[in-house]
C-alpha cells in the first residue's frame, strides 16, 4: 500500500483513526512510527501488517543474500512492530 492507497482507505472507513504505510525492511523506522502512532492516539488497537517479497528465477541462480531479505521481509519484520 502507497501512501496515496492509505489516504483512500481512511476516507473509505468512517472513524479509522490512523493508516501508515512503513518500510517493514528498516526496523528502526518501524519502532518510530509505531511510536508516534501510539503516542498521538495513546492506543494500539489493531495491527494489519501486509507485506511480502519474492524473488524470481531459478534456485540456483539466486542470492543467499536475497533469500535472506525475503525471509527478513515475510516472516520476521512484521514482529518488530510488537
Amino acid at each position: 500500500m502507497d501512501d496515496a492507497q492509505a489516504a483512500m482507505l481512511k476516507a473509505e472507513v468512517p472513524g479509522l483513526a490512523s493508516v501508515a504505510t512503513i518500510d517493514l525492511a528498516d526496523a528502526d523506522a518501524v519502532q518510530a512510527k509505531v511510536a508516534s502512532l501510539v503516542g498521538a492516539e495513546a492506543r494500539l488497537d489493531q495491527v494489519v501488517v501486509a507485506a511480502a517479497i519474492g524473488t524470481i528465477g531459478p534456485a540456483e541462480l539466486t542470492s543467499l543474500a536475497s533469500y535472506r531479505r525475503t525471509l527478513e521481509i515475510n516472516t520476521v519484520s512484521g514482529v518488530a512492530i510488537f
